[in-house]
């Protein structure tokens, strides 16, 4: 059983099934929380995420640009609970594919990552994501797509 799993079980009945999406992915999942990852706005097929800026999430210290691998994190993390957001309360997704167009460098700030559900079946769902910074949401920081697979939990 993993981390997860066990989580699940410990919610309060009384949640909605977004609200214990976004209890899961905040509090739940181990990389997420470590990340500082906050979920302010789900409805079925959209998802705002938050990522609020820390240094060590610097990657190049001669331009300040944070690094490549959390902007693809977030995108993969923020297209998940968009997709996730589609599903039953006894399906769970997982990424199969993941695309990442880095537009421009993400600057020293919090980070905001929007996904949107394009396509979804009973076995696929695909979500876009748009990152930018907080402070300039016209400025794309990075584009993504994200292919993941519905699976019903035994």
């Amino acid at each position: 059983m993993s981390s997860v799993e066990a989580a699940e079980g410990s919610l309060e009945h009384g949640m909605s099934g977004f609200e214990r999406v976004i209890e899961i992915m905040e509090k739940h999942v181990v990389f997420n929380r470590h990340l500082g990852l906050r979920i302010p706005r789900m409805e079925r097929g959209f998802v705002r995420m938050q990522l609020p800026f820390q240094e060590q999430f610097v990657g190049d210290e001669t331009t300040r640009a944070l690094h490549g691998g959390l902007v693809c994190a977030i995108v993969d993390a923020c297209g998940g609970a968009a997709a996730w957001s589609c599903v039953a309360e006894d399906e769970r997704v997982s990424t199969l594919d993941l695309r990442v167009d880095y537009l421009h460098p993400a600057p020293p700030e919090d980070l905001v990552a929007e996904a949107t559900v394009t396509r979804e079946s009973r076995e696929v769902i695909l979500s876009d994501v748009r990152v930018f910074a907080a402070s300039d949401p016209e400025r794309t920081v990075a584009a993504g797509r994200g292919v993941f697979k519905v699976r019903r939990l035994p």
